[in-house]
């Protein structure tokens, strides 16, 4: 008798580990997931009714929580080209100066380290260079949401930055 009870508590025992097990690797497929570059896409697209190109390689990643928002900063390369599409999104009345200003104002928001934006200067904007912007304005409950674009055709880099303030900017982005 007393060796079924043991054979019982042993097969309880691997019962309960193995679970326990499932429950770990369910969770760690689940952040892995939401930590992804296609989830992180998904939500840019569904959040902003965008299309992305697929197969966006995310090269880095940075982004800060302030009391007041939070700004999130990514560089992609792109297999393929970004559509005219994306770009028509935009109000054509946003110049060019009101995006740069808009822009390094949003990823200043990621703090600096020693005067420096803590962004590697492989993965910082070069304004200088010929590129394509979108910038997308929301409102986010109490809020103000954007979403700012630039597309490299030229090294096919897709930089995203996203800020979320209770401030709006002094120039209305779209209509």
């Amino acid at each position: 008798m007393s060796i079924l009870i043991k054979r019982k508590k042993i097969k309880l025992t691997i019962a309960v580990v193995c679970l326990v097990f499932l429950v770990c690797g369910v969770t760690i497929l689940g952040v892995y997931y939401f930590n992804s570059t296609t989830h992180i896409i998904k939500q840019y697209e569904k959040n902003w009714g965008i299309d992305l190109p697929e197969q966006l390689k995310l090269d880095f990643r940075s982004s800060k929580t302030h009391i007041d928002g939070n700004v999130e900063y990514l560089v992609f390369t792109s297999k393929y080209d970004l559509s005219e599409e994306l770009f028509l999104k935009m109000d054509s009345d946003i110049k060019k100066e009101d995006f740069e200003s808009w822009f390094i104002n949003a990823i200043n928001g990621l703090g600096s380290s020693s005067g420096e934006l803590n962004i590697p200067a492989e993965h910082r904007p070069d304004l200088s260079r010929e590129y394509n912007y979108l910038v997308l304005q929301g409102m986010n409950r109490i809020r103000y949401s954007y979403f700012y674009l630039l597309f490299y055709p030229e090294t096919m880099t897709v930089i995203i930055c996203s800020e979320i303030s209770q401030y709006q900017h002094q120039t209305k982005i779209g209509p």
